[in-house]
């Protein structure tokens, strides 16, 4: 999934949300919010 230019979203099995630009990624738990 897209959103607007150089960003995608990758949410695993395990509930975890990856977010990946051109410059960086960040990975971070869904569980934690």
């Amino acid at each position: 999934m897209l959103f607007y230019v150089g960003f995608s979203f990758k949410v695993d099995i395990e509930g975890n949300l990856t977010v990946y630009s051109k410059h960086c990624t960040v990975s971070f738990s869904a569980r934690a919010m």
